[in-house]
Parts: structure tokens; C-alpha cells; sequence
């Protein structure tokens, strides 16, 4: 007899619960109660092993995973650096006192920075293109090994890492970089298919494989010691500014290329998608080299220009005029003296215009304004399916639209089967124009792909 059509095992939960205090007491790692509860559930809901079904029943079991992962360690975040010291690498790049190699790995580090790459991503890096000159540019590094890159079809795909191309001290850093990669003969332009540092030996020379992360983390504490800098902060460091300065959260989805800057997760590949969100950076980060943003102090202190004062003469000037009330009687004609702090004597002199003024607004005000032309309109979009691509038909309760393929293929055991898997039953109804928005992923990224949505 098949293990998924068995009868519930009363002894599975007991012996789970067993598993579970003897996890507690022998001190394992907070993640693996929950690790392995999760796997159970895996083989109870996707395989159908009813078997373990009172062990992802039990609350004891369940809890005391729990329990354990709440023992976790707190997440401990990399620092970015500091604008002093990303300044002082590009002092140390200009420097003819400095090892060739120990310089050539400082460049290596601004480069990360700039392009908010981690240590992985430049591992492997298939070209460079440098669009510079004196005045700024973009630097493209194309790579096919990263992080992002688990599927099939992901691993293909090039993904561009775009950085700027002025620093933080003002000056123009590609060229400076390509320089002192060619002292130790590596190269920082035109098609590479190695990594963008590579290692040396006990010798000198340079090994085939590139740096690790734990050589990286070493030259960073050799550089700046006692600090909780990583080689994730290359990465964190600009995202950081960027919070800071206030670019908007879609731009900085951009610069970090995470998957949620758009609907379609391959989009981050496109080349030209981060342009508008480097510019951006760019901006960003001369704001820095000309003193007008620093991210390094506090948040009041941000933008040094913006804060003034409050004894100041400007300051003074924008504070705000005091309104003195008068009472009056009701044969009397009503008069407001708008009297400033440090000087009372204005206020008599333009009581005939304060007067002849508030005759004015009280006309304007029986006047009545329409202001429903400012509303703003909302727009809805609709679209339908080509009746020679196929059928839409929408679920009654959730209106989640679904796409099905005008062939024979499309049925299963005589029954209509959707794009994305799910079959057609009564709860659902066909729909001749849709909002797109509310179409299953699934089955738009297969019209999509069909041509099978109407523009």
C-alpha cells in the first residue's frame, strides 16, 4: 500500500515531539526546528503524505519550533561607509606611495560602491563599457553570475551593473581604476570573462580566480580598522544615501536591481531601465562633493544649507506677524492692525487698505467657485482577450481573471484548463473585456507572450 494512503500514525506526533525537546536540549541552531517543520509540511501538502499530518497538527510540536527561532540572533546588517571614507579611498587611488596590488584593490572597492554591487556580482564579469569623459559618464559592467541568477533562463541573460561616473570628491574615477588595474595587468575595459580582481599567490602573481568575500572583509578591516565595515557594504552604501537623500523608493529599487522595482522580474536586466535612476544618483552624490548633502550626520543635520539660525536675521524675517484683536462696538466700523514683532508703527498706516482689502474678499467669497473641475479623473483601463488567441473568464468571488489557449491542448480529461494550470469550473464565468490588473500573472505573462491581449 502506498505511504500517502496510510492512516494517520498516532505515534508520529509523539516521536515528533521527542525530535523536537531533544533539539532544544542539545543547544541546535535556532533554525533548524523550523527548517524541518517546514519541510513536513512540504511532504504533507505538496506530496500528500498523510502520514505526518498530526505532526503539522500538533501545537506543541508547531510551538516549540517557534519557540526556538524566536533564540535567533538579531539581524545584524552591514554599515555603509562613510562619505569620509570613500573619500580617502580615492586619496589613497591617487597616491604614489601605495602598493600597486593594495591600490588596484581600493579600486575594486569603489567600483562596488558606485555600481551597489555585492562581492558576488563581480566575480565573473563579461565586459566593460566605459562611456566617459572629462566631464562624467556611466561605466557598464555586463555580468552573468550573481545572486539573482537561479533559473535557467536567468543564467543567459547579462545583467548590467551601471554606475556613475563622478565621485564623491568631485573627480571622474573610471580612469583612475582602468590605471590601476593595468599596474597589475588586469584590464577595465572591453570584453573580459574573468573577474574584476583577481587574486595573487604567496609569489605576487595573479592567480586565475578572483577575490573572496573573507579576503575582501580582510583588506577592509586592514583599511579602516575597528569598524563593522563588510564587503555588503559596497552594496549598502549608496542605497543608503539615496534613503537618505529622499529618492523615491521605485528608483531605489532600481539601483539596488531588486526584483520588485517592476512587475516583470527579467526587466532588471534591461540596459536601459537604470539610466533614469543613476542620473538620479549622480545627482545624488555631487549634492555630496559640493557640501550641500551629508548623510553622515543626523537626520536634522542632512542638508547643512537648509538649516538656519533661529537667531538669525533671515530667520527673523520669516517668522510670522502677530494679529492684534481689537473689541469694538457695533455702531462701530471693525479694524485688524497687522503688527509686526519689533515694530508696531506700520499697522495705523494701513488700516484703510486692510479695510478697503477684507471689502473685497467678502464680495469674492459670495461669489461660488466650481472646483469640481480640479478633481483629478480616474482612468480605467480595459482589454479583452482575441477571440483567435483564446477565452478570459473571470472567478465570481475573487474576479481574478484567467487566460485559456484556443486549442485542442487545452483540455484536460475533457475538461478546460487554464493557462496557468487551474481548471475551469462553475465558479468562474467568461469575461469579454477585463481590467488587465486583475489578471492571474500566470496566465498574462502567457497572453502577453501570445500576442493574445487587445491593445
Amino acid at each position: 500500500m502506498n505511504e500517502r494512503d496510510e492512516v494517520l500514525d498516532p505515534q508520529a506526533e509523539t516521536t515528533a515531539w521527542e525530535y523536537v525537546k531533544f533539539l532544544k536540549s542539545s543547544g541546535a541552531a535556532a533554525t533548524v526546528g523550523s527548517t524541518w517543520i517546514s519541510s513536513i509540511r512540504y511532504a504533507v501538502f505538496v506530496f500528500g503524505y498523510k502520514l505526518m499530518q498530526p505532526i503539522v497538527d500538533s501545537r506543541r510540536v508547531v510551538g516549540q519550533c517557534d519557540v526556538m527561532y524566536v533564540d535567533k540572533d538579531t539581524l545584524n546588517q552591514a554599515d555603509p561607509f562613510t562619505v569620509s571614507q570613500v573619500k580617502e579611498m580615492h586619496r589613497m587611488l591617487d597616491s604614489d606611495c601605495m602598493d600597486s596590488y593594495d591600490k588596484a584593490f581600493v579600486a575594486f572597492l569603489l567600483t562596488a560602491i558606485y555600481s551597489r554591487s555585492r562581492h558576488s556580482d563581480l566575480r565573473l564579469i563579461h565586459r566593460v563599457i566605459n562611456d566617459v569623459d572629462d566631464r562624467g559618464g556611466f561605466v557598464e559592467m555586463q555580468t552573468k553570475y550573481h545572486k539573482c541568477a537561479k533559473s535557467t533562463r536567468k543564467k543567459t541573460m547579462l545583467l548590467p551593473l551601471l554606475a556613475p561616473a563622478r565621485g564623491v570628491d568631485g573627480s571622474v574615477w573610471p580612469p583612475k581604476v582602468a590605471a590601476a588595474f593595468a599596474d597589475v595587468g588586469l584590464c577595465f575595459d572591453g570584453f573580459l570573462d574573468q573577474p574584476l580582481l583577481r587574486a595573487i599567490d604567496s609569489c605576487g602573481n595573479l592567480c586565475r580566480r578572483g577575490v573572496t568575500s573573507t579576503e575582501t572583509n580582510d583588506f577592509i578591516k586592514l583599511l579602516f580598522p575597528g569598524t563593522s565595515l563588510s564587503s555588503h557594504s559596497c552594496k549598502a552604501t549608496a542605497l543608503s544615501w539615496a534613503a537618505k537623500y529622499g529618492l523615491a523608493l521605485p528608483d531605489r529599487n532600481i539601483l539596488g536591481r531588486h526584483s520588485d522595482a517592476t512587475r516583470d522580474t527579467s526587466a532588471v536586466y534591461s540596459r536601459d531601465l537604470g539610466v533614469a535612476a543613476v542620473r538620479k544618483l549622480q545627482g545624488m552624490i555631487d549634492s555630496i562633493a559640493e557640501g550641500t548633502f551629508a548623510p553622515d550626520e543626523s537626520r536634522r543635520g542632512y542638508f547643512p544649507s537648509l538649516v538656519v539660525d533661529i537667531d538669525s536675521p533671515v530667520q527673523k524675517e520669516l517668522q510670522p506677524t502677530k494679529i492684534e484683536t481689537i473689541e469694538v462696538k457695533e455702531d462701530q466700523e471693525a479694524t485688524i492692525d497687522i503688527v509686526s514683532e519689533d515694530d508696531g508703527s506700520h499697522g495705523a498706516e494701513n488700516d484703510f487698505h486692510d479695510t478697503e482689502s477684507s471689502s473685497d474678499e467678502a464680495s469674492s467669497s459670495d461669489v461660488e467657485v466650481d472646483t469640481s473641475s480640479k478633481r483629478p479623473r480616474l482612468i480605467k483601463i480595459s482589454t479583452s482577450i482575441k477571440e483567435s488567441h483564446g477565452l478570459a473568464y473571470r472567478h465570481q468571488l475573487s474576479k481574478l481573471v484567467h487566460y485559456v489557449v484556443a486549442s485542442a491542448g487545452s483540455t484536460l480529461n475533457h475538461q478546460l484548463v487554464f493557462s496557468c494550470g487551474r481548471k475551469l469550473s462553475s465558479k468562474y464565468e467568461k469575461a469579454d473585456s477585463f481590467d488587465p490588473f486583475n489578471m492571474c500573472s500566470l496566465c498574462k505573462k502567457h497572453a502577453t507572450t501570445d500576442g493574445a491581449l487587445k491593445d
